[in-house]
């Protein structure tokens, strides 16, 4: 009777197809995941930062302003604590850099998102800021008087 220790190269070799033939069929589909978790991820940052504004407006009533600087967001407050030559704004929190961040581009129907120092929107109609990143699409919208909808 003959004893048999571990496995024979054809049972390894099997075993090693099987891995890659699911792992060729999984990558699609957590690839797809991985961009929509960081679209999410950039609409998050895009709402948190309106959210960061409108606290920012009520607690130091100054007005607050969330800029989109290309694919940076960044929450501004007016008139600055502290004059300094050459600036009329305070820079609330840091910026968010979305295309290194989640790799998302941005576009917006308005270069900024206004806040009055009670904590309303004041803009003059709604904001939409579109997220884009390889084939996948969200949005936020902001109406004039400050309502967030995703």
């Amino acid at each position: 009777m003959s004893r048999r220790n571990g496995f024979t190269l054809i049972e390894m070799l099997i075993v090693i197809v099987v891995i890659s033939a699911v792992s060729l069929i999984s990558i699609p589909s957590i690839r797809s995941a991985k961009l929509k978790s960081e679209l999410r991820s950039s609409r998050t940052a895009v709402a948190g930062a309106y959210a960061r504004a409108r606290s920012a407006a009520i607690q130091y009533n100054r007005a607050t302003i969330v800029a989109f600087n290309g694919t940076s967001v960044v929450v501004l407050a007016t008139p600055r604590l502290v004059a300094a030559a050459g600036s009329t704004v305070d820079t609330v929190g840091r910026v968010n850099n979305l295309s290194v961040a989640y790799g998302v581009t941005v576009a917006s129907t308005n270069d900024s998102l206004r806040v009055d120092p009670r904590g309303f929107g004041a803009n003059t109609s709604a904001v939409t800021v579109r997220l884009t990143r390889a084939e996948f699409t969200d949005s936020v919208v902001i109406g004039a008087y400050g309502r967030l909808t995703q």
